[in-house]
């Protein structure tokens, strides 16, 4: 089974990406049981080109979604030994584009089964989005532009720093395709 973690910084398209699956799905069921919550965690989908299922992590019931709304890094560790058991596992957030941490020593475990899928996404064309959401959002709140950046820069770090260390497989998604067609070419066995 393949676990593909999504990176990108605001804007880049993870949620597009990750809604993707959900869109191509045949059937979804609801995931809910991370501590007795009673809020969505994930999903579990059935695509029609896999023959086993594929679990995405994180609520996608509002306009950003992702594991950024399950909890701690520890839960989403968790799920992911869990599903991992019994299919593909895809997530992405904002938080866990940036960093290596625990997560990525986590993920050493499952060697060149764990993907780390960076979108290409220019920062103009994030900046833009952002702000687009913003105003389709009517945000009262401030934008940082130079916050965006920062994320932008240390999530390309890591990408060049995954890359040259070849203990990871690393994966280049074009923001100008399409997003599923590219998931499922990571999904599929190698």
């Amino acid at each position: 089974m393949t676990i593909l973690k999504i990176h990108g910084c605001s804007g880049a398209g993870k949620t597009t990406f990750a809604r993707s699956l959900i869109e191509a799905a045949d059937t979804i069921d609801h995931l809910h049981e991370i501590n007795n919550r009673r809020k969505i965690v994930g999903y579990r989908l059935a695509l029609p080109s896999l023959d086993v299922p594929v679990y995405l992590l994180g609520s996608y019931e509002s306009n950003c979604g992702g594991v950024d709304t399950v909890g701690t890094a520890q839960e989403v560790m968790e799920m992911i030994d869990r599903y991992a058991k019994e299919g593909h596992v895809v997530h992405e957030g904002l938080l866990q584009s940036t960093y290596y941490g625990a997560m990525g020593e986590h993920s050493k475990k499952y060697g060149n089964g764990y993907v780390y899928a960076f979108l290409d996404t220019p920062i103009n064309v994030c900046l833009d989005r952002v702000v687009t959401r913003r105003a389709t959002n009517e945000s009262k709140n401030k934008f940082n532009p130079e916050l965006t950046r920062n994320k932008w820069n240390t999530i390309n770090r890591l990408r060049d720093k995954l890359s040259k260390e070849g203990q990871h497989r690393v994966a280049v998604l074009n923001y100008e395709k399409l997003p599923l067609a590219q998931l499922l070419q990571l999904l599929e066995p190698r």
